[in-house]
Parts: C-alpha cells; sequence; structure tokens
C-alpha cells in the first residue's frame, strides 16, 4: 500500500502561502501533476489540528470515508516509505530538512493517532508508538504468535518507527519481524496449497452444470444422437484427451504437488521430467529473494517481489546485513525444507501450521525462538552442510543395488502385461521356456525370481518394490498411463506428455528410489517396449476384446504372463531353428 501510494504525495516541502497558490492553480508547475489537497505539518497534539488532518487524510487516502485509525496508518506507511527510500538512494543528506519534516510528521502519527495496545478493534486506546512498543515486546504464549498476527509490511512500519525512535533494542525487533517472515511463507505455502482445492471445486461445480444441462436436453436431442457417426465420436474422444491434458496442467500448477515441484526446483540443480529431483544433486539458495519466490510461485511474483523490497528496506534501516540480517539464504531455505518434508494436513489455518512446524524440527524452533539480549543469541549457524544434509535426507535408506547390475539395461516389457518372469535384465535365468508349465515349475521360478530381486533390490517377499527399494513400479505405472481406456490408448509412438505423465505419476504415487540418474531415458525405453508391444497387436491390461488373456481378472498373475512369455519365446526359437 506505501509503494503504491508514495507518489500520492509531493517530494518536496512547500511554505503556507506557496501551498495554497498551487492548491488555487490545481497543479504543480514543476511536475504538472493535480493538487488535490495540502496536509499541514502541524501538531497533532491539538485537537483542531488532529481534526483538520484527519479529515484531509480520510480524503486522500480513504476515499472520503471516515476511517481515522486505518487513514493515518497508510498515511504513515507512505511517509515512512518516502523517508527511507530516501536514505537508501544516497545522494540525499540524511539530514535534509525534507526528511526531517517527515520524521517530526510520521512521529506525530505515533504520539498522537491511538489504538489498542494489540491493534484490534477493542481495548483501552493508547497512542500507536506505546501500542507498537508493547505489541513488539509481548511476552505471549509458547508459539508467540501475538506479535506476527499482523502482516509482513504493517509490522516493518512500526519497526522501523521503534528503531529510529530507539524504544526498543534491535535484538528485539529482528526476533519479531523475523517471527512475521517465517509466518509470512508459511502462509504464502499454505495459500499454494489450498490454491487447487479451490480449483477442484470450481471444476465440479461445472460438471454438475454441465451434467444436468445435458440431462435436460436428451430427449431432444435422441434422434441427432443417434444419428452421429464413428468421425463424432473420435472427435469426442480427442476433445476428452485435451480436457484430461488441461486437468493434468493444473494438477501441476496448483496445490500441494506445484508447491512441492516449486520448491524441488530451488532444492535440485538436476530436475527430470520436471518433477523428479535427482539424489547428489541439491543445493542451498544463494539469496532470500530465490526463497521468497520459490514459496509464492509465478502466479504471485509480484507479491513476492514486493516482499523482497520491503526486506531490504527493513534491514537497512535496523542496520542489518542486506541479504542475509533478517534470514539467511541457508536459514530460509530449511524453512523450505521442513514445509516440504511435512505430512500434516495442509488444509488448516495458518497459525496451526506453524506450531506443527517450528515444533517438529530443532532448527527451526531455534530460529522462532531467538532474540535474546545478544546479538549472539540470533544466531541459528545454519551452515550450507545442514541445508543441503536435511535436502538429501529424503534419499536415505533406500537399498544399495549393486553395481553391476545397477548398470545393466533396465527390464523391459515382454507383453503389455509386464517384464519377463523368465529372466532378469542382467542375465539370470529363473526357469527354462522349453518344460512344460505345471504348479511345481511355477513354484520354483517365483521362488527364485522373488529372492533374486530381493538380493539385488530390497523388494519384498513376492518381487514387488517397496518404499526403500532400489527397484520402483515403472511398469505398472505405464501400464496406467497407456491404458486403453486411457489419454494414450490409441498411441503407437512415444511423446512427450506421455513421459510426463509417467513421471508425475511415479512421483504421486510410486513406490521406490527413481530419484536416479537418467531415470527419463529409462521411463522412454521402457514406454517404447510397451508400444512395440501394442504395434504387434498384442492384447493389453484393459483391452475389451476379451478372451481370457484379454478381459480375464488372473491377467496379472505369474501363471499367465509365463504362459504368454513362454509362447512368445518358444516361436522365437522355432523361428532361428527354421
Amino acid at each position: 500500500m506505501a509503494r503504491a501510494n508514495r507518489h500520492v504525495l509531493s517530494s518536496q516541502a512547500l511554505g503556507l502561502e506557496t501551498a495554497q497558490l498551487l492548491l488555487q492553480q490545481g497543479q504543480d508547475p514543476f511536475t504538472r501533476q493535480p493538487i488535490a489537497a495540502i496536509i499541514p505539518a502541524v501538531s497533532l497534539a491539538d485537537r483542531d489540528n488532529f481534526r483538520v488532518v484527519a479529515e484531509i487524510v480520510n480524503n486522500v487516502f480513504m476515499g472520503g470515508r471516515r476511517l481515522t485509525l486505518p487513514g493515518f496508518m497508510v498515511y504513515l506507511a507512505t511517509m515512512d516509505d518516502m523517508h527511507c527510500s530516501a536514505a537508501m538512494a544516497g545522494g540525499a543528506d540524511e539530514d535534509s530538512s525534507f526528511r526531517r519534516l517527515l520524521a517530526y510528521m510520521m512521529d506525530q502519527v505515533l504520539d498522537n493517532v491511538k489504538t489498542t495496545p494489540d491493534f484490534s478493534e477493542f481495548g483501552v486506546k493508547v497512542p500507536i508508538m506505546e501500542a507498537a512498543t508493547s505489541f513488539f515486546a509481548a511476552k505471549d504464549s509458547s508459539a508467540q504468535m501475538l506479535p506476527v498476527r499482523k502482516v509482513f509490511s504493517h509490522l516493518s512500519v512500526l519497526a522501523r518507527a521503534l528503531h529510529r525512535r530507539k524504544a526498543l533494542k534491535t535484538v528485539q525487533i529482528v526476533a519479531v519481524m523475523r517471527r512475521s517472515l517465517i509466518k509470512t511463507l508459511i502462509s504464502a505455502a499454505l495459500w499454494r496449497a489450498k490454491e487447487r482445492g479451490e480449483e477442484k471445486k470450481n471444476e465440479d461445480k461445472n460438471e454438475l452444470i454441465e451434467v444436468s444441462k445435458t440431462d435436460s436436453s436428451n430427449d431432444k436431442t435422441a434422434t441427432q444422437y443417434d444419428r452421429t457417426n464413428e468421425a463424432s465420436k473420435t472427435d469426442a474422444k480427442n476433445e476428452n484427451s485435451k480436457v484430461c491434458d488441461k486437468k493434468n496442467q493444473k494438477e501441476k500448477k496448483f496445490g500441494i504437488e506445484g508447491l512441492h515441484m516449486e520448491l524441488d526446483s530451488m532444492f535440485f540443480s538436476k530436475i527430470e521430467c520436471e518433477c523428479i529431483p535427482i539424489k547428489g544433486s541439491g543445493r542451498v539458495a544463494t539469496t532470500l529473494d530465490e526463497v521468497v519466490h520459490a514459496v509464492f510461485g509465478s502466479s504471485r511474483a509480484m507479491i513476492a517481489s514486493q516482499l523482497c523490497e520491503e526486506i531490504k528496506r527493513l534491514e537497512y534501516a535496523l542496520g542489518l546485513e542486506q541479504g542475509r540480517g533478517l534470514m539467511t539464504p541457508e536459514e530460509a531455505t530449511l524453512l523450505c525444507v521442513v514445509m516440504r518434508n511435512c505430512k500434516e494436513n495442509w488444509l488448516v489455518g495458518t497459525e496451526v501450521m506453524v506450531e506443527k512446524l517450528v515444533s517438529s524440527n530443532a532448527v527451526l524452533k531455534k530460529m522462532w525462538n531467538c532474540g535474546g539480549s545478544s546479538a549472539n543469541d540470533q544466531k541459528t549457524m545454519v551452515t550450507s552442510r545442514d541445508v543441503l544434509a536435511a535436502i538429501e535426507a529424503r534419499f536415505e535408506g533406500y537399498f544399495p543395488e549393486p553395481q553391476k547390475h545397477s548398470e545393466k539395461k533396465v527390464p523391459l516389457f515382454i507383453t503389455p502385461f509386464g517384464p519377463s518372469v523368465y529372466r532378469c535384465a542382467c542375465g539370470v535365468w529363473f526357469g527354462d521356456p522349453k518344460q512344460p508349465i505345471n504348479d511345481e515349475i511355477l513354484e520354483k521360478m517365483k521362488k527364485a525370481r522373488n529372492v533374486h530381486f530381493q538380493n539385488v533390490y530390497g523388494s519384498d517377499a513376492n518381487g514387488y518394490p517397496t518404499a526403500k527399494s532400489s527397484h520402483y513400479s515403472l511398469h505398472r505405472v505405464v501400464q496406467q498411463v497407456l491404458s486403453p481406456k486411457g489419454s494414450f490408448g490409441k498411441a503407437t509412438v512415444r511423446n512427450d506428455p506421455m513421459v510426463q505423465a509417467v513421471a508425475a505419476k511415479l512421483v504421486k504415487k510410486a513406490k521406490g528410489n527413481f530419484y536416479i540418474e537418467k531415470v527419463r531415458a529409462k521411463i522412454e525405453e521402457v514406454i517404447d517396449s510397451y508400444l512395440a508391444c501394442r504395434k504387434r497387436g498384442m492384447r493389453e491390461p484393459g483391452d475389451e476384446r476379451g478372451g481370457k488373456t484379454g478381459g480375464s481378472k488372473d491377467i496379472y498373475s505369474f501363471e499367465t504372463r509365463a504362459k504368454m512369455e513362454q509362447d512368445l519365446l518358444l516361436d522365437a526359437i522355432s523361428a532361428d531353428i527354421e
């Protein structure tokens, strides 16, 4: 608000006669800007002066409405911005008459305009300066939320006033403003997490409207519907695919998944498929601005820029190190790591989430509770090494796949129902395809395969990926994305949206360690092998062509897959012999 209003006031002081003359002319002869009012620099301790200035302030800043306290707060913030900006610009003398005049007028507002000690609507009225002093010095609950319930820009104005008047120690002011910044970043993350919820409500509402419209018009259009040819059905399917793509884009942009992607892009120098961070590529943000913009996101970039400017002005006014005085990039990155790793429900209020996050991390708790009697009490000593360790912590505990095995080619689809059950990608055979299949043979093959997968991948007893196994549910995800009933049900050539969809589903639902180098290449290879099966006309999971291998519920069973693969292998052997 102050940045938007700073040009409302003239940047020079005028005598009474000159000001009245310019007011009569209605225009500043130098800037050619219209003049709506003149605000006298008088003592507001006098009731008549206060009444006159209050009326002018309400007319200028409140559109003529009698909102005295809000009007004076905007007036104070505007003068504060001009006062601080003049000092930061250099060139201007620190003791210039105009800056002294601004300081005098701000002091008049601080000492004579009254509010309650907690800046609420109820309570005994005291001067703003007295309220600000008690507000910043509050020793409230363990979470100390009272002083930071106001927005950061509002508190910054009060913080600069307290520092300029030496009403409180700098360490006390910094402690409150640091908490306010932490709360602001958490609040922005909450907004991002909830944003998709609103989008989904709107989508559901629109879908209900469309359904009701369709139902009411069914009788009128029955004849036309019967005449719909195959081409129109194809167009409808294409249109549905476009809708699905739009929904996928919204899921990437909004909600907790979107927030995670934005933070991961800051945490890691290597991101595969726009959403899969690669282990070992962790990095620490180099500036506080980078962290702020990552949390707020591209949709609120302007708000993020305004916050960054406000932080710089506050650090300058308090005599702190620029870009590190209020919060270092290492501390800010660590806060984001804690938010990224939070498994709590994000559809809660800001104060609830602040308390949950602060209590969940010892370093963040120290950042929140800093503010003792000395500058050393404000140092949390968060190093880049600490932050990198926190970033990479999510990759700890994965099963160490033997290097010789990991260097082998990723297992490919033999049929659309999965990779080989006879042989591992490393060359180990689990059975002989020339042997007739019976229960005993199947049990031996399954046992050999499961034991091998446990040894090389750390899989479960059935050979499937676990939360910490070195292999992951890539084949099942590819089957789901390329399902005949899905958006890519007719595709025979791999494309980028297909790869992105598989990667997004891996991140969202899959188990195992897919945070590895060249994971995109592995995804592409597996997709290509599935599409190769489709081009050969093989039946697929979800295929409506019927038959035991097409529509049966046991299609994923080990026996069914073994028989399908055995037929292919025997055909290949016969072809070689011939």
